[in-house]
């Protein structure tokens, strides 16, 4: 039997719980959350396995989950959760710190999206789909895999472009980043 050292890290999970706002101590693993989720098959994790490691202290294995990454924050966790916890909220600040810190990115080009997608609601307050897709793309430099797909869009009215808040400190302030 080999012995593996696993690096707790208690700060770690004062951390995720201030970014996060969540009480997930508790959690006391019935699963539901993870049933439900319809990622969890895809992925490397589930979101209980993640609240669990994040509870642990373990970090380094919490931010090197590709779950973290693959998330669809459609909120199911929280909804069958007898508990009400949001993994969503416990997954969006793993990768806010994952990010923060560096960490090599199980799926980038999620992350390369998911750092777009907050840099544009900052900036503007919402959504602006165009402009988000023509910063992925110069990111990812592949401006033409999925260009019919993004043409049939367009005309379909599926893609649209929204201006910029009036107020965007008040938005940031929703979003817990006030400056």
């Amino acid at each position: 039997m080999s012995k593996t050292a696993v690096k707790i890290d208690r700060e770690f999970t004062k951390r995720i719980a201030d970014k996060s706002g969540v009480d997930f101590s508790a959690c006391y693993q019935c699963l539901k959350c993870s049933a439900g989720c319809p990622v969890a098959e895809i992925t490397d994790s589930s979101p209980a396995h993640m609240i669990r490691n994040v509870i642990l202290g373990l970090k380094d294995e919490a931010l090197a989950s590709d779950f973290i990454w693959l998330c669809v924050g459609c909120e199911t966790c929280k909804t069958r959760c007898p508990q009400d916890i949001s993994a969503r909220r416990v997954v969006d600040a793993l990768k806010e710190l994952a990010l923060e810190e560096g960490r090599e990115v199980a799926e980038p080009n999620v992350a390369l999206l998911y750092k777009h997608f907050l840099n544009i609601i900052r900036a503007r307050g919402r959504m602006n789909e165009p402009l988000l897709m023509a910063h992925y793309k110069w990111g990812t430099k592949d401006f033409t895999s999925d260009r019919d797909l993004g043409i049939q869009m367009m005309k379909k009215g599926k893609i649209k472009y929204s201006g910029k808040i009036k107020d965007t400190g008040a938005m940031r302030k929703i979003i817990g980043e006030a400056r």
